[in-house]
């Protein structure tokens, strides 16, 4: 963004905040088309309003992912669905199944050596090229070959990357962990361009960064929504859209009205506390909504608690909700974790799935099909996927 970019948006939030009296303002320009400025403290302190499945979908599907010892996944941390095929990984392992939830292989093994991996790791896919991109011990980066789960090549990322997804056709973004100012001189760049040798082609820089001194990581969220990309990193205030020409514009302004600036937190390690400081962790969309997870107390060592909430496009509506009613077929309330263009995809475990369904079956009408999932399922299987389109 150059700086008569910045100026004017500058200006155009000043120009929101001055003269908006809701939760929700949006402003246009020559520039930024839309910007909305959404007022998150505020909806926190909403009761909670209750939303309907039938409101944005007509039809749910799940998917019981198979579980065997190769297949076995603990808490799903991503997943990508192709044309064929469901990707899914936890911090441990990356599998492929088909689209009816059958177990096809595992992505890679775990060692140091090519086509090997560690934990935490991360992933996208590239459907114009059929591959898979796999990145753990922070910089190597897999390649995979999508239909045969082959291992193609690799290569060195000499970044601290946060998260990383491609930019049709045959590019990749790589963003990297809000960190403090003695951090690496790479991380003052948020995104890099790079191609599929692993040469840099281009990067936007943070300058915000210079002046971070807080020891607590910001870790960067996107989605993919008609080939570009949007995301946000945690503790910053805006959700950006980058295009396929690699040109960043904002999307949303989150006003947090924190007391404590987020760069000047420091938290010792133990069970560490800022109260009444929110943040936004998650934003996905669909043509009606912005599905928004927030936190409203920063903690470390403690359980972590989170709101939901939604922005309604049609009547620019903030809402604190509980996530959507399942009144299509009596199951699990649902809230999106991804979304894979307009397909919304949430999860359950399958114990928590066994326990809904035991809780609510002489109250609340199930249908034939989900009372047939649930009593075919163990505690111990593999989550269950949950689609809405």
């Amino acid at each position: 963004m150059n700086n008569k970019t910045c100026l004017i948006f500058v200006f155009v939030l000043a120009f929101v905040t001055l003269f908006s009296c809701n939760d929700v303002s949006k402003t246009k320009d020559n520039f930024d088309p839309n910007i909305y400025n959404l007022n998150v403290r505020n909806s926190i302190s909403q009761n909670e309003k209750e939303y309907l499945i039938s409101s944005m979908a007509k039809n749910i599907t799940y998917v019981k992912l198979e579980t065997n010892n190769l297949s076995f996944l603990e808490r799903i941390k991503n997943v990508c669905i192709t044309d064929k095929y469901i990707f899914v990984a936890d911090n441990k392992s990356l599998c492929q199944f088909d689209k009816q939830g059958n177990f096809i292989r595992r992505i890679g093994r775990k060692g140091n050596g090519p086509g090997e991996f560690g934990n935490k790791i991360r992933f996208t896919v590239n459907k114009d090229l059929s591959e898979i991109y796999v990145l753990s011990h922070r910089t190597i980066l897999n390649i995979f070959e999508m239909e045969t789960g082959s291992f193609k090549n690799s290569f060195r990322v000499d970044l601290d990357i946060s998260s990383f997804a491609t930019l049709e056709p045959d590019k990749l973004v790589f963003f990297t962990n809000d960190v403090n100012s003695n951090a690496l001189i790479s991380t003052m760049y948020e995104a890099y361009l790079v191609n599929r040798d692993g040469k840099i082609l281009d990067s936007i820089p943070d300058y915000t960064r210079v002046n971070n001194s807080s020891n607590i990581l910001g870790h960067t969220e996107y989605y993919i929504r008609n080939r570009s990309i949007f995301y946000k990193s945690y503790f910053k205030d805006t959700l950006f859209n980058l295009d396929n020409t690699f040109t960043k514009r904002p999307i949303i302004s989150y006003d947090f009205q924190n007391e404590v600036r987020r760069n000047k937190i420091e938290m010792d390690g133990g069970e560490d506390e800022v109260s009444n400081f929110i943040s936004v962790l998650k934003t996905l969309e669909n043509d009606k909504y912005f599905f928004i997870t927030a936190e409203k107390d920063l903690v470390h060592g403690k359980k972590r608690e989170f709101q939901k909430i939604l922005f309604k496009k049609d009547n620019n509506t903030l809402n604190l909700t509980s996530g959507f009613k399942n009144d299509l077929d009596g199951g699990i309330t649902f809230w999106p974790k991804f979304i894979i263009e307009e397909l919304l995809v949430d999860w359950v475990e399958a114990k928590d799935l066994i326990e809904y369904y035991n809780a609510t079956k002489e109250t609340v009408k199930h249908s034939a099909e989900f009372e047939k999932l649930a009593n075919s399922l163990f505690v111990n299987d593999n989550p269950i996927l949950i689609l809405l389109k």
